[in-house]
């Protein structure tokens, strides 16, 4: 009787042995797959934006400054204010 319940603890502390020779790769794949996961939702977050039209367009103050510095005319500044309030939805206000 003794003998088979050392025989057990010995097989017990055998796996135990060799779960902690496997713990440390485990949570490094953990890590890993963690770090992965997060960067593609960073990179989809970008394309989504791109795709959306945000990527490069120009505010209705950034059109302003160009118009006050004088890189474009009055009528250049009215033509894109209301393709980007229509684009918005809003019809343009007059001023």
């Amino acid at each position: 009787m003794i003998e088979s319940v050392l025989a057990v603890a010995e097989v017990a502390s055998d796996q135990s042995k060799d779960f902690s020779r496997i713990i440390g790769p485990l949570l490094i794949m953990g890590g890993i797959v963690l770090a992965a996961w997060c960067t593609l939702v960073v990179i989809r977050r970008k394309l989504r934006s791109n795709e959306n039209g945000h990527g490069e367009a120009f505010t209705l103050s950034e059109l302003r400054l160009l118009r006050d510095s004088g890189q474009i005319t009055e009528e250049e500044f009215n033509l894109a204010k209301a393709a980007m309030l229509e684009a918005a939805g809003r019809p343009p206000s007059q001023s």
